[in-house]
């Protein structure tokens, strides 16, 4: 057999090994048929996804893998006393909080505890039986804008909250949370830095983080 009569043999041998491997996967794929293979893969991802009690099964013991935790930053755009007050607006974003085990929201415009409880409780009320939130806001005298963080509580715990004030090359203060997460194996604690630039100190402010980031990792000794 000559080197092009080997060639043409191996390509038709791996076409041969292709089309078997597809047969085999594919009616799981094709006329809605299921592959008894994937039942408990679709299983756990619907029992994931419903969350009975608030606890979700990735906390059993016998799991090998963690489920990350889905952290996101919503800059809602003045949430006032009147936006906080709006039966039709709030709904969607109390709907979109639930989507993260933890949150920040920025451009909060009002610290009155009345408004900020309700917003809480409203939360709650749209979350699955037995997902609880709680929250923290920011304070800062300085300015009427506070950061807002939404967090699950069967998922994390908050230890410290802290502002880093240098007026020099901050307008706000930028907010530093210390949380402490049971259902992480490798990485028990973790800090976060709300800040919401001023547009036109933003180049400034921005490289001014690298100094908050820092100085908050050796104060808790954290990565």
């Amino acid at each position: 057999m000559n080197v092009l009569e080997w060639i043409f043999t191996t390509c038709a041998l791996l076409l041969v090994i292709q089309e078997t491997c597809c047969k085999y996967i594919s009616p799981h794929l094709e006329n809605g048929v299921d592959n008894p293979a994937f039942d408990q893969l679709t299983g756990f991802e619907r029992a994931w996804k419903k969350g009975k009690g608030g606890t979700s099964v990735w906390n059993r013991k016998d799991n090998a893998v963690e489920p990350p935790l889905f952290i996101g930053s919503f800059n809602i755009q003045t949430l006032n006393k009147r936006k906080l007050r709006n039966g039709y607006l709030m709904p969607t974003i109390e709907r979109i909080i639930q989507r993260y085990d933890m949150v920040l929201i920025l451009e909060l415009m009002t610290n009155e505890t009345q408004l900020v409880e309700g917003f809480l409780r409203d939360v709650n009320n749209f979350a699955p039986d037995g997902v609880q939130y709680n929250m923290t806001v920011s304070v800062d005298p300085h300015v009427q804008e506070f950061c807002a963080v939404f967090y699950r509580t069967d998922k994390l715990r908050i230890l410290k909250t802290e502002s880093y004030y240098d007026p020099e090359k901050f307008y706000r203060k930028p907010f530093f949370i210390l949380f402490d997460s049971p259902t992480l194996r490798d990485m028990k604690q973790f800090g976060i830095i709300g800040y919401h630039v001023k547009p036109n100190q933003a180049i400034r402010e921005i490289d001014a983080l690298a100094n908050v980031y820092d100085f908050m990792k050796d104060k808790h000794k954290i990565e």
